[in-house]
């Protein structure tokens, strides 16, 4: 698992996202989905594509970092250095999706590729993995864990002892923030700051010093 620390010497902003699935048809929306009814509400992957680096460029900085976490684009993984290099941010770690088999083939394009990672930020603690878990490394200690995948589903079932947990993906943000775009760091502590730690097994506030 990559670890990362940021602390006050980054004088940037530090994002987080999910999920962009660039030049995806059937995610785009309704006029171009061959399934369900698109999750997304714009003509095609292409005008989906142009929008969603606009807003990554018009809120991410060249000096900032942002944190991706997983399915940056779909199936045509050939034009990942072409769409990398319509984003301005200097310094992009990646995180790997279901969709991203063929994504460290092209890893000179990101800063790091992992399948998991944990982020210190300022002494906030997150676990960072495409996938949400009910039980990740630190949960019963109040670490934050961020996912992606789910495109903004998991949260349909409320009652679910999720705890100190969210989907982070541009879905997500769409319904949370009103825009297909990235999370600031501070955003995500301000969400989960008010939510409580979800106890799920033997690890209760007893057991923090393990």
């Amino acid at each position: 698992m990559k670890q990362i620390k940021i602390d006050s010497s980054f004088e940037g902003k530090v994002w987080i996202s999910s999920d962009l699935h660039l030049l995806h048809r059937n995610i785009a929306g309704p006029e171009r989905s061959q399934w369900q009814d698109g999750y997304r509400d714009f003509k095609d992957e292409y005008v989906m594509t142009d929008y969603l680096i606009n807003v990554i460029n018009e809120q991410v900085a060249e000096e900032d970092i942002l944190i991706n976490l997983g399915d940056f684009c779909f199936k045509d993984h050939k034009r990942i250095p072409e769409l990398r290099s319509r984003i301005v941010c200097k310094t992009i770690h990646h995180i790997l999706g279901n969709h991203d088999h063929k994504v460290p083939m092209y890893g000179m394009h990101f800063n790091s590729i992992s399948d998991m990672m944990e982020l210190n930020y300022h002494g906030n603690m997150f676990i960072l993995c495409h996938y949400s878990m009910r039980i990740w490394p630190g949960s019963h200690k109040g670490y934050l864990h961020c996912y992606g995948h789910s495109h903004d589903s998991i949260d349909k079932y409320p009652n679910q002892p999720w705890g100190k947990s969210m989907d982070v993906g541009v879905d997500s943000a769409k319904r949370i923030l009103g825009d297909y775009r990235p999370f600031e760091i501070t955003e995500v502590i301000d969400i989960l700051s008010k939510r409580d730690i979800a106890f799920v097994d033997h690890h209760t506030d007893q057991t923090n010093v393990h």
